[in-house]
């Protein structure tokens, strides 16, 4: 939807109100809005921060909560776009833009402050007031930066510079190297994958290098703040975990979650058609203990810990294992394909967060084809980790499915935000 012009939107939103309006007597009129990709962000960091009881907003989550957990950084990867938040210091942030940070005040339940102690107050108000903690978070939301948006991106920078083999004089020497194919048997799923993720580097930075000559030019070149992120966005430096001490919580760093499309890469499509082996552990415990098999299994986790050199070990097996290259299906895509391809009747099947663009069709000559995006979609993940957030190949990233047996999603941490009545 944010995607759309406005004006289409207000169109969509008319028509929702006005349904709303007939069917429900108690709604009022413009009630409908929508939500921006910052709240959005936001209220999944604080779904997520919760669910982790890294968020202790009421008295009975301080039984779970130990003084060395921190709150942690939350990657959602969407369709049309990506949002980053994380907290940092008061003074960490004093130098970013007023859009760019969010001070959220919450209720904070020390742990060393029995619940004896807290009877004493009267009401919930004056419990709150008594126990408040000012959380000040960095949050930015990548608008064309989610994992279809940035793909159609490419396929359509892409389509512009391609003409059918029939049709152009000489092939560009660049192009193959560019598009992360070639037709040369040699070309090894190394080298395809780190072509494509060049090209990403390009995408996020406008420069296709990586490692220390890029965040170097970054701060340099791209960047006009103190710290920037992808796309020269203002962005304080973020260190991730690495090893044990994502087990141990030593030092500055952050535990980094990543979720939706990092999940979905893990767990359905791509794992089982690439057929490996994932170097994971997943946890599935209860928070505590109950007489209800039912309530136990609504408390579990899901969560796979896997290193960000994960996303490129399973890039790199996907851009090895496709037979046709992106100059072949951008050929049967393109209204200019060569007459072999006439008597293919092509459905492009639109692009959502429930799955990547496909193309399906039906032909006299050969079965239907479908756009293998593997490739381009991992090293976009990768790179999105390693180039866009500058975390290292061995940092540690948690990518959850369920926490206490619910999925993240924005509207529990909405919900939480309304219920404690918390300032932003």
């Amino acid at each position: 939807m944010r995607l759309l012009p406005s004006s289409q939107q207000y169109a969509l939103l008319d028509v929702i109100s006005n349904v709303l309006e007939k069917d429900f007597p108690l709604y009022e009129h413009g009630g409908v809005d929508i939500i921006s990709g910052d709240a959005e962000g936001l209220y999944s960091w604080v779904a997520l921060n919760y669910l982790l009881d890294r968020l202790p907003l009421h008295a009975t989550t301080v039984a779970r909560t130990t003084p060395t957990q921190r709150s942690v950084m939350s990657v959602d990867m969407g369709g049309a776009s990506s949002q980053v938040v994380f907290e940092i210091g008061e003074r960490e942030g004093s130098w970013l833009p007023f859009s760019y940070s969010t001070r959220l005040l919450l209720p904070h339940y020390p742990p060393t402050d029995s619940t004896t102690s807290m009877n004493k107050y009267k009401t919930i108000a004056q419990l709150q007031r008594q126990y408040q903690k000012k959380y000040y978070l960095y949050q930015h939301s990548y608008l064309n930066y989610g994992l279809n948006a940035a793909r159609r991106v490419l396929l359509g920078h892409v389509r512009m510079r391609w003409r059918p083999p029939r049709t152009r004089r000489r092939k560009s020497a660049s192009s193959s190297a560019f598009l992360g194919t070639s037709t040369a048997a040699t070309t090894t799923a190394n080298e395809r994958f780190a072509a494509c993720a060049r090209y990403w580097g390009i995408y996020l930075f406008g420069q296709s290098d990586s490692g220390a000559a890029s965040e170097k030019r970054r701060q340099t070149a791209a960047c006009s703040y103190t710290s920037c992120g992808i796309g020269g966005i203002p962005q304080p430096h973020f260190q991730g975990t690495a090893g044990a001490q994502s087990e141990s919580g030593a030092g500055n760093p952050r535990d980094v979650y990543v979720f939706s499309f990092f999940n979905d890469v893990l767990r359905t499509r791509y794992v089982k058609a690439l057929g490996t082996r994932l170097p994971t552990t997943t946890t599935s415990t209860t928070k505590a203990a109950t007489s209800s098999s039912a309530t136990a299994a609504a408390a579990a986790d899901d969560v796979k810990r896997v290193s960000v050199a994960t996303y490129k070990m399973l890039g790199q097996r996907a851009c090895g294992m496709g037979s046709a290259t992106l100059e072949d299906h951008l050929a049967l895509l393109s209204p200019a394909a060569p007459a072999a391809a006439a008597t293919t009747t092509t459905t492009v099947a639109p692009a959502s967060d429930d799955g990547p663009a496909k193309t399906e069709g039906t032909t006299t000559a050969a079965p239907a084809v479908e756009l293998d995006v593997r490739c381009l979609d991992l090293s976009y993940l990768y790179s999105f980790l390693h180039v866009g957030l500058g975390l290292s190949d061995d940092t540690t990233v948690f990518v959850p499915k369920l926490v206490q047996g619910l999925g993240i999603a924005w509207p529990l941490g909405a919900s939480l935000l309304d219920t404690y009545n918390v300032q932003e």
